[in-house]
């Protein structure tokens, strides 16, 4: 259990290059006029993008499509400050773990430096359910600051409240001011090893069942294990921009020797835990 939760967390780091697509090539997140219908959400003045219920019943459906077993769903909703830096960061965590029903029994960790600070709250509910809250605060300089906050779900069942915890979420991102982007990572197993050939079958399999279409150039292998593809799907929201290319969804497989199994990750816009 503990190995799945560090393995989740350490993903982490990918956030930083998703938000940097996100933010210098789409404008599909941070506040903006678009179209009102059911895709988006209007809190004061800002629209914000919803979604991730959506996407992830598809890449459910996806994985199953593979054969492949699940062993864990990662949902991580993060965004910057675009509004009142004045909340103190250790009561935004809280606030937002306790509107999740999560406050109770957290533990929190803060670290403090001249130009950076963090506070970051992590909880469980049950054996199933873990949460990661991470407030960061960046001076650039005497006068300016940038301020990130990253919530993050490690679901170890399919979770069948998602659309609710999405709405919590996204209304309490609005409420202390801050962009909303997310990424979702569902991983599976299957009971044998598989070469790379059979890998690259269930990964075409994977991508047609959802109408994706691979990317030219963007086939990954590392190893003579691991195989990534990168593209995009029309049934996905959640694009950015890679290589000059919208993609939206990340299929990685990699068989185990000593296991005797074979892993599938499936995400979008791209994988975001460590394979």
């Amino acid at each position: 259990m503990k190995k799945i939760w560090i393995k989740a967390f350490g993903g982490l780091g990918i956030i930083i290059v998703l938000f940097a697509s996100v933010f210098m090539f789409s404008d599909l997140y941070v506040p903006a006029k678009q179209e009102e219908n059911s895709q988006y959400e209007s809190i004061g003045d800002q629209t914000y993008r919803k979604g991730i219920s959506q996407d992830h019943d598809i890449l459910l459906g996806a994985l199953e499509a593979s054969k492949g077993s699940l062993e864990y769903t990662n949902i991580t909703m993060w965004g910057q400050s675009i509004g009142n830096d004045s909340i103190e960061m250790e009561e935004i965590v809280l606030e937002c773990a306790n509107l999740l029903g999560m406050e109770k029994g957290s533990n929190i960790e803060s670290f403090q430096e001249d130009f950076y600070n963090q506070v970051k709250l992590t909880n469980q509910e049950g054996e199933d359910v873990f949460l990661t809250i991470v407030m960061d605060d960046f001076k650039t300089n005497q006068s300016q600051k940038e301020r990130y906050l990253l919530v993050e779900l490690l679901l170890l069942k399919d979770n069948k409240n998602i659309s609710k915890l999405e709405n919590i979420i996204l209304d309490y991102f609005a409420a202390v001011g801050f962009s909303f982007e997310y990424d979702i990572t569902i991983s599976g197993t299957f009971s044998n090893k598989m070469n790379t050939v059979i890998m690259k079958d269930v990964i075409n399999e994977t991508f047609n069942s959802i109408d994706g279409k691979i990317g030219e150039g963007m086939e990954e292998f590392q190893e003579d294990d691991l195989l990534s593809y990168t593209g995009y799907s029309p049934k996905l929201s959640n694009p950015i921009q890679l290589s000059g290319e919208g993609i939206n969804l990340n299929v990685a497989m990699k068989s185990s020797h000593d296991l005797n199994k074979t892993f599938i990750w499936i995400g979008t816009p791209l994988i975001a835990t460590d394979y």
